[in-house]
């Protein structure tokens, strides 16, 4: 259902996170270069390229705040927090 997914929506980046899981979607209306996980202290979790508008993302292991960096082919680059549950 819907109230179980939380959506981040700005510009033309769409996050979605299904509720008490790690799984993370990322979709866009432009390309995806590169997505990059950060914990709250900037350290690197992961990076992926996916080169497409959508992406999933595995979390495992990673509660509470995460930050993700993602870089679009057009040279847009959305910094948002996302609160893993």
């Amino acid at each position: 259902s819907l109230t179980s997914i939380n959506l981040i929506e700005e510009n033309s980046i769409r996050i979605y996170q299904i509720a008490l899981s790690n799984q993370i979607f990322v979709e866009s209306e432009n390309i995806i270069d590169e997505i990059k996980v950060l914990d709250i202290t900037g350290r690197n979790i992961c990076k992926v390229a996916p080169h497409a508008t959508s992406s999933e993302l595995f979390l495992n292991g990673c509660y509470g705040v995460v930050i993700l960096k993602i870089k679009s082919r057009r040279g847009e680059e959305i910094i948002k927090k996302v609160v893993i549950h």
